[in-house]
């Protein structure tokens, strides 16, 4: 039993890893080019409040939106999607 119960915490550190990162990216990128909601909610064309729950994890964008959110930042899908680039992506 045990092992059994070590093999569920490995399970909850590995869906960690692999859980998306929009939210926290949203804030970072925000923070770091100094730009604001309101920006980006013209540049994709939503709402203020749509990027505000965005950013809270109220709510995520619609796939749509990644590539613009992803442009609007200068940073790749993956990125903005696990908080890594593709070559940072560790497995097992």
């Amino acid at each position: 039993m045990n092992g059994f119960i070590k093999s569920l915490k490995e399970v909850g550190k590995m869906k960690d890893n692999y859980s998306l990162h929009i939210a926290e990216m949203l804030v970072e990128q925000r923070k770091k080019s100094g730009k604001l909601q309101e920006d980006l909610a013209r540049y994709c064309g939503v709402s203020k409040s749509a990027v505000s729950k965005w950013e809270k994890g109220i709510s995520r964008p619609s796939i749509f939106y990644l590539p613009k959110i992803a442009s609007f930042y200068h940073i790749t899908i993956q990125k903005l999607l696990t908080g890594n680039e593709k070559d940072e992506q560790t497995f097992f």
